[in-house]
């Protein structure tokens, strides 16, 4: 995975009908947008460059965590901010990865519902040719077409055209959240009866027992035990606390 990653949030509620873009729609009380940017920081993207309408804004910028390096463009032309960013990409970094849409980030152990491969929201791209486009008076779709590697569900993206089909992905994304936590050393019981946003940080050895709902910005220490059936939301747990 890469270390920079540009995410355009498209103004698609008159295609969907839905009053909040796509990517602001919410799953399990959480933007997709969070579930995204989430993931792909835990898979090693620290810095992040962000596009979307002044009225979307303040949510949008909420999605990331606080740990990343996040800059915000409003303007209908981001090419001159774009170009700083891709110019202070750490060295070495030769590749970055762009997001036109609405996609769900899954590691490749999760098996999600099926989804078209023929739908593209997630590309990547090189940093020298992505500059020397900027440039240029180019088209940004155009550009894509020519320049770009499409990534799929081989590389954990998975398109979403409607607010059915993100409400499908539910599973696959809270499963995808727990995994990666017990990757970090948590303990979780049954994945089937344990959710987890990606808003909320868990601690090593911390045990998350069924029927357990850990909603908001929630921080748990380590060595805790959770539940079983208990539900928190925007709490800060000590260190081996029951």
């Amino acid at each position: 995975m890469v270390d920079s990653v540009v995410i355009f949030v498209p103004d698609d509620t008159r295609r969907t009908g839905r009053e909040d873009p796509l990517l602001l729609e919410q799953v399990q009380g959480v933007p997709l947008l969070a579930w995204l940017a989430g993931s792909l920081a835990q898979m090693g993207a620290q810095r992040f460059f962000l596009v979307a309408q002044p009225g979307c804004i303040a949510r949008a910028k909420s999605c990331f965590p606080d740990d990343v390096e996040l800059t915000v463009c409003t303007e209908q032309d981001p090419a001159d901010l774009l170009h700083v960013f891709l110019s202070t990409m750490e060295e070495g970094s030769s590749k970055v990865c762009i997001i036109t849409g609405p996609v769900a980030h899954l590691p490749a152990q999760i098996v999600p519902v099926s989804s078209s491969e023929a739908r593209h929201g997630a590309f990547m791209v090189n940093r020298e040719v992505f500059m020397d486009a900027l440039d240029q008076d180019f088209s940004f779709a155009r550009f894509l077409a020519d320049e770009s590697e499409a990534c799929g569900p081989e590389e954990g993206f998975y398109p979403i055209s409607d607010y059915t089909e993100l409400l499908s992905f539910q599973h696959a994304m809270n499963r995808s959240q727990l995994l990666l936590l017990a990757q970090t050393g948590v303990k979780i019981w049954d994945l089937d009866n344990c959710y987890v946003n990606p808003w909320t940080r868990v601690g090593a050895d911390t045990t998350l027992m069924p029927g357990t709902v850990l909603n908001g910005r929630n921080s748990i220490g380590s060595h805790c035990v959770i539940g079983p059936n208990t539900f928190l939301t925007d709490c800060s747990v000590a260190d081996g606390a029951q």
